[in-house]
């Protein structure tokens, strides 16, 4: 089977005028190669939750432009598998961490737990959260892939378990053998200051509300508790990213954060 995973982004400020025409390309690749086409999802598309964990049946009513933007291009897709010019696999992640590719405001946690230093955390520390590995996230796409009725809908995949951020962050620092973390919180005042002359955290603020939502799936085509026993057995598994060069460290980061 051929695939075609869409992945490419961009800036949040350069949203607007490329992510359709991103957009647009992958969906002529994969329509003209016959291929799969993979478009790893987040929760953007529904706007502020109206309930404490959101499904996959949740309104999709985005307030802000990237939801907005996010939501058209999900449409286009899924327009295109019901009319037979591409399969469409359309998981949707909570935020995705790990060696290879990570949101900025996660970097600094492992990179204080590797040194022992204050790391920063946007906003609330002391907020529920949902996280998963990079690993495991990829390991949910391959069995979502091989599950033909699982296609051409979104399928929610969620972490581990909800955790309170600073818990979170707690476990990476002991799992990097650095003790308990000092969290320097950038508040919404810090946010609104900078946005002034930054598009970029203008734009993160934007998106912050979505943090917080939590992810409960009501897919029962496929075989959940296989993927559960997936996403465990790849905890385990050992980082092969940059973390400090040392296997055994990114084992434990894997393994801890998610235990």
């Amino acid at each position: 089977m051929d695939v075609v995973v869409h992945a490419a982004t961009v800036p949040y400020p350069e949203w607007p005028r490329l992510v359709p025409l991103f957009a647009e390309n992958v969906l002529a690749a994969a329509e003209a190669s016959g291929a799969t086409l993979v478009f790893p999802g987040n929760v953007y598309v529904y706007g502020r939750p109206r309930s404490r964990s959101v499904t996959e049946d949740h309104p999709q009513e985005p307030q802000t432009v990237k939801g907005r933007i996010r939501l058209g291009v999900e449409r286009r897709f899924l327009q295109a598998h019901q009319d037979g010019r591409v399969d469409l696999v359309l998981p949707r992640y909570p935020d995705v961490y790990g060696p290879g590719g990570m949101h900025a405001d996660f970097r600094p946690v492992f990179e204080g737990a590797l040194t022992g230093k204050p790391c920063r955390w946007p906003l609330d520390v002391d907020a529920l959260h949902e996280f998963i590995l990079n690993d495991d996230a990829a390991a949910a796409m391959l069995k979502l892939i091989g599950t033909p009725a699982a296609h051409g809908r979104s399928v929610h995949v969620p972490g581990p378990r909800p955790i309170v951020s600073r818990d979170f962050i707690r476990l990476v620092y002991a799992a990097g053998g650095s003790g308990e973390p000092s969290v320097r919180v950038y508040g919404r005042g810090m946010y609104r200051l900078v946005g002034l002359f930054n598009g970029m955290a203008r734009s993160a603020y934007e998106m912050a509300y979505s943090s917080t939502i939590r992810f409960c799936s009501m897919d029962r085509s496929i075989d959940r508790s296989r993927v559960a026993r997936i996403l465990r057995r790849h905890t385990r598994k050992v980082c092969s990213g940059p973390w400090s060069g040392s296997a055994a460290t990114g084992q434990q980061l894997n393994t801890a954060a998610l235990s």
